[in-house]
This record gives structure tokens, C-alpha cells and sequence, in this order.
């Protein structure tokens, strides 16, 4: 029996990769009720060089009632998010969120179905790069 690689990554190891300076995009999917709210908490502290993801807008389609609240985005306004964020199969990425996972876990998902096999969730979110040092 194979044993899958987890889709995790540590605060620490997160932490260790950066300190090296290793090639990686970092997306912070962090979600908030009111519109402004996710980008104003990304604006206020986010892990250096991450790029801001508002999982609604870019990790999801408009809902209807044929497809649900949260259909998946057209392949075409992926890749522009893709293009926008540096994602690059060569490179890893690292998605976190406040530290429940929920979002970056849904970032995760949705990655992974537009082919992206090089991606991680930071477990714990912002607390735990915080923790990390």
C-alpha cells in the first residue's frame, strides 16, 4: 500500500523553506463576512510575499441555482488568478488562512482539480507561522 504525502506543512517547515529562500508562491485565503473585511485583514498582516485570495471571487463562481452557492471558477478566471498569483508547476505553493483551514482547504481543493500537484496547506494558519517565529 502506498502512502499518499500529506497535504500539510508546518509552520516550522513553512518558516525553514522561506529562511532558505526557496521558490514559492504563498497564497493567504483568509475569508471574511463583509466585503472589505478579508483584504483589510490581509493588508494589516499577511506572511511576507503573499498574495491575497478572496476564496468568493476567485476560488469560486457565481451561484446559481443550477450549480450551487459555490460552483467552481471557469478555467479561464483560474488562470488569470494563476498568472496573477506567480503559480508555476515548477514552484510550490502554500495556502493558508486564519487557522481553521476551511478556506485554504477549499483553495487546496480547487487547485488540485486545475492540475496544480505541487500545493500544501500551512496547518494552523496564520497562527502557526506566527508560532514558528
Amino acid at each position: 500500500m502506498s502512502h499518499l504525502p500529506s497535504p500539510f506543512i508546518s509552520g516550522e517547515e513553512l518558516l525553514a523553506a522561506y529562511t532558505r529562500g526557496e521558490r514559492m508562491t504563498i497564497i493567504d485565503s483568509h475569508w471574511a463576512k463583509s466585503e472589505n473585511s478579508a483584504w483589510e485583514a490581509y493588508a494589516g498582516q499577511h506572511i511576507p510575499g503573499a498574495m491575497f485570495c478572496n476564496p468568493l471571487q476567485h476560488l469560486a463562481a457565481i451561484p446559481t441555482r443550477e450549480y450551487g452557492r459555490n460552483p467552481l471558477p471557469s478555467v479561464k478566471d483560474l488562470q488569470k488568478s494563476f498568472d496573477d498569483w506567480g503559480v508555476k508547476q515548477d514552484r510550490q505553493v502554500v495556502i493558508y488562512d486564519a487557522g481553521s483551514n476551511l478556506y485554504a482547504a477549499r483553495a487546496w481543493w480547487v487547485f488540485r482539480w486545475a492540475g496544480v500537484d505541487n500545493v500544501r496547506i500551512l496547518n494552523g494558519g496564520t497562527k502557526a507561522w506566527e508560532a514558528a517565529g
